[in-house]
């Protein structure tokens, strides 16, 4: 048994162990950190203990870095989604911005969904779903203010990037672009009066020199906190994780303008100074030693989802109070005066109704 099965998680007191105990606290951040902590500890809840950290527009792509028989196009997904709608030109002006409101909405993007709140992930951990109920479920921990500083670049005054910094300004016109010169051309200005380290290395990967900081550069996934736009992403304390790289069709350019042929080895691109698949959160995290992880997990017993639920709702975290959209609200005003008759005790009771020895704390 490994480090991270052995990481069991069967209630809220075990959330908040996970909070004010110290062993996050060692795992994951350095004594020097740890006068900010919980600033830049992030969450993620995945009803699947095996579910790996990739944002959906990569999820058919990386599999043990073998291309699939599937893909999303993201720049079409991209260019046709805002001509669709142009009634958000005006409050959506950036590309990051358009990215946020895409995932909102369900497309594939880049960005990975987190919260600042241990409890919102442990709603998506636990949520009810007849496909993954027997599975177990997984609560994922993330220190962002590492993964930031892993790039190793003086990019911000801060440790979690705002959507004006250069890299993340970069990493959302790779998405709307098929060429890395345009998206390049996209920023070279704003790195021009942000950074002269960043002008210079934009300049060299325009040109096609891609050594090991200009690779990374490009791939690495980073955090960001990103205009709440939305009435949820505010009421889920929304932060998202940006994904480097690019996956494309085989289609024919220049060699030094292009991302990802699709079947080509990745030696070979780096050769032809293409940018290739991104860097996972995964593949970072396990190349670090014991004292700079970046991520930790936490198993869910399929048989403790149900009384995590119970307990979460009991606290006031459910649809009614994630989901402020009116079509969730009314689903919830449904289900919520919904009453069923107890057979044993001939009694009208609610549907959603739960007594206290239903979910008890350990």
């Amino acid at each position: 048994m490994n480090d991270k099965e052995k990481k069991l998680l069967y209630d809220l007191t075990d959330a908040l162990d996970i909070i004010f105990c110290h062993e996050l606290q060692d795992e994951l951040y350095d004594k020097e950190e740890t006068k900010n902590y919980p600033y830049g500890i992030w969450f993620r809840g995945h009803e699947c203990y095996n579910y790996k950290l990739l944002p959906k527009i990569y999820r058919f792509d990386i599999e043990d870095n073998k291309p699939k028989s599937e893909y999303y196009d993201e720049s079409n997904i991209f260019s046709h989604f805002r001509l669709r709608h142009p009634e958000y030109h005006f409050s959506h002006r950036d590309t990051i911005d358009w990215l946020c409101l895409m995932q909102h909405y369900g497309l594939p993007t880049r960005l990975l969904d987190w919260t600042e709140s241990i409890l919102i992930a442990l709603f998506f951990a636990v949520k009810d779903n007849h496909h993954t109920n027997d599975k177990d479920g997984t609560l994922i921990v993330l220190n962002a203010n590492r993964l930031n500083r892993m790039l190793d670049l003086e990019i911000s005054s801060a440790n979690i990037l705002n959507p004006q910094d250069i890299p993340i300004l970069l990493r959302a016109e790779i998405a709307s672009n098929y060429r890395l010169t345009d998206a390049i051309d996209k920023v070279e200005e704003y790195a021009k009066i942000a950074n002269e380290q960043l002008s210079k290395l934009l300049g060299n990967l325009k040109k096609g020199k891609i050594d090991d900081l200009s690779d990374s550069f490009v791939r690495y996934p980073l955090a960001i906190f990103p205009n709440r736009l939305n009435a949820r992403m505010i009421v889920q304390s929304g932060v998202f994780t940006i994904h480097g790289g690019k996956i494309c069709e085989n289609f024919q350019v220049n060699p030094k303008n292009c991302f990802f042929k699709r079947g080509a080895n990745e030696n070979d691109c780096l050769k032809e100074k293409c940018v290739t698949h991104p860097i996972s959160l995964e593949k970072l995290n396990d190349e670090q030693d014991n004292k700079h992880k970046i991520i930790a997990h936490y198993k869910i017993p399929s048989e403790r989802k149900e009384t995590i639920r119970k307990q979460l709702r009991a606290i006031g975290i459910h649809d009614g109070t994630i989901f402020p959209e009116l079509e969730y609200q009314a689903n919830f005003v449904k289900e919520e005066w919904h009453y069923k008759k107890d057979i044993d005790d001939d009694v009208w009771t609610k549907y959603s109704s739960f007594r206290p020895k239903d979910c008890p704390i350990r």
